[in-house]
Order: C-alpha cells, then sequence, then structure tokens
C-alpha cells in the first residue's frame, strides 16, 4: 500500500491530478469481538473488505492496516479540486451507503458504520507518510463527532461538502414545506407575439431568499429530490395552463418545462405526465418538455 501512494505522489507530479487517500476505522468494532467473539470479529472484516473493494474504481487500492483500519487510494480524481472533492464524497456516500447494510455473521446478523479521514494531495511535495499521519488526525475528527461521517483534513474541503449537507438537508425541508415556485419567461416570435413560457424554477429559502437553479439543480440530482420537484413542476404547469385556459388572449398559450434526465427515465414517467395532464383537463399539446 505504501509503494503504491508513492508511485500515486510521483504521478501526480507529473499529470498535475487530484487524488486522496482515505483512512477508514469501524465504529465500535471492539464491542462485536468482546460480545460475539473475535472469530465473528474476522467474519466482519472479511465482509467489510469485500464491500469496499466492490465500490472502488479501476486502479484504485484498498488494504487493510491493521485491526478494523483501512485505507483507500483514490487516484486521479480530477484536476480541478472542487471536482475531485465532490468525486471523492460521491464515492464515500456510496461506501458509507453499503457498510451500513446488515451483516450475516453465521447465525448472528449485526450492523456496523465507518468514521472517514481524508486527506487531498496534488503536486505538491509530501510524503507517504505525512498523507497517513493527516488521514487518520481527519478519522479521529469523524469519530469524535459521532462517527458514521466522513472528516476531510483541508478546512476549505471539509467546509464545501458541510455545505452540500446543509443545502440537501434544507432541500428535503423545503420539499416538504412547498418552498418552491415557478416563474414564466415569455417565449416571442419574430412579429413580437407571445407564443408561451418557459416554466423556471426558483426555491424561496427563509434565510437565503431567492436561490437560483444553478445552486440546487445539482444536489437535488445527487440526492433524488429532484423526482418530487419535478413531479410538483409539472402539476404546477398544468394548474398554470388550465388558469390561462379561463381567457382568451392565453388561451392558446403553450408551457413549457425542463426535465431530469433521472425523472425522464422512471419508468411511470409518461404516466406521471399523462394523469397530470387529465387531471387538469388541459390539452396536451400546450405541455412542453
Amino acid at each position: 500500500m505504501i509503494d503504491r501512494l508513492r508511485h500515486a505522489l510521483a504521478s501526480n507530479v507529473r499529470q498535475g491530478c487530484e487524488s486522496a487517500v482515505m483512512f477508514i476505522d469501524l465504529d465500535n468494532f471492539k464491542d462485536i469481538n468482546d460480545t460475539l467473539g473475535h472469530e465473528f470479529g474476522d467474519l466482519l472484516l472479511i465482509q467489510i473488505a469485500q464491500r469496499l473493494a466492490s465500490y472502488l474504481r479501476k486502479g484504485d487500492t484498498v488494504a487493510r492496516l491493521g485491526g478494523d483500519e483501512f485505507v483507500l487510494i483514490l487516484e486521479d480524481l480530477d484536476k480541478k479540486a472542487i471536482k475531485a472533492v465532490e468525486k471523492a464524497n460521491a464515492i464515500a456516500d456510496k461506501i458509507f451507503a453499503a457498510i451500513n447494510k446488515p451483516y450475516q455473521l453465521d447465525m448472528h446478523e449485526c450492523h456496523s458504520t465507518v468514521s472517514i479521514g481524508a486527506v487531498f494531495f496534488g503536486h505538491e511535495g509530501i510524503t507517504a507518510e505525512d498523507l497517513l499521519k493527516r488521514a487518520d488526525i481527519a478519522m479521529y475528527q469523524a469519530k469524535k463527532a459521532g462517527g458514521n461521517l466522513i472528516s476531510f483534513f483541508n478546512p476549505e474541503m471539509q467546509e464545501i461538502i458541510n455545505g452540500r449537507i446543509t443545502l440537501k438537508n434544507e432541500l428535503r425541508i423545503a420539499v416538504e414545506k412547498s418552498q418552491f415556485h415557478l416563474y414564466y419567461q415569455i417565449q416571442m416570435d419574430s412579429a413580437n407575439r407571445a407564443l408561451g413560457a418557459e416554466a423556471l424554477i426558483r426555491w424561496t429559502h427563509p434565510e437565503r431568499g431567492l436561490v437560483l437553479p444553478v445552486a440546487f439543480i445539482l444536489p437535488a440530482e445527487e440526492s433524488g429530490l429532484i423526482l418530487p420537484i419535478g413531479k410538483w413542476v409539472i402539476e404546477t404547469a398544468c394548474a398554470q395552463i388550465k388558469v390561462w385556459q379561463k381567457k382568451s388572449q392565453t388561451r392558446d398559450l403553450t408551457l413549457a418545462v425542463n426535465v431530469s434526465a433521472k425523472q425522464f427515465r422512471q419508468k411511470n414517467f409518461v404516466d406521471q405526465v399523462q394523469s397530470a395532464v387529465q387531471r387538469h383537463a388541459i390539452p396536451r399539446n400546450l405541455l412542453k418538455l
């Protein structure tokens, strides 16, 4: 593992890419050894190692340092630091999801969580040993915070991740409390006649004020919240078309809505659109996707 890490360090100097080391420690592993015995503890370690290996990319490295400590080397994440942080965090999310699933140890079912410390390295001069120390420090920060989470050694990168987690939590609240609104941007022909409009979503945050899609669509995609948001947009657009139907000046206006690729791939997407159109009793040719 040390050899591979030194090779990654040398490779980064040549290519200028950001890579990461993750130090992973099981939470409360001692309890399993004490209650079930070391034999079952070993079975748990084997299964955790298998799960870690299955979620890594080709070319990444997973190693067991000893006890319940594992190390991941994630090479060539991205040349941009922010993108590298996002990719590393996405890998960590997959690891948490995999590790948190129950384990069958002979006749016993048990659960486990992990604390992850991460440190990034680019083309700056640093040793493999120093990287491991920094990742270890970050891991203990995750332990102190209660475990089952990731902590970054670089405070700026940690702030980025904390911000994204906060935003996703606030998005869930926004969906529950209907904090979204649609704004309608008029569409004209060459003679300046109104043909319709495009529905533009805005988030009215209780503290941040008006939040534009560029700030929340990607986190909504990553968290799966784009599905209920997208469904709400179609429903609201159909309701608006119904309102326009009542006036002769707006009766023929089309309304275009943006659809997420995740939403579009849902097996029941067509049914959702058809049922919304039928429920609001609007001409289906007035809704554009």
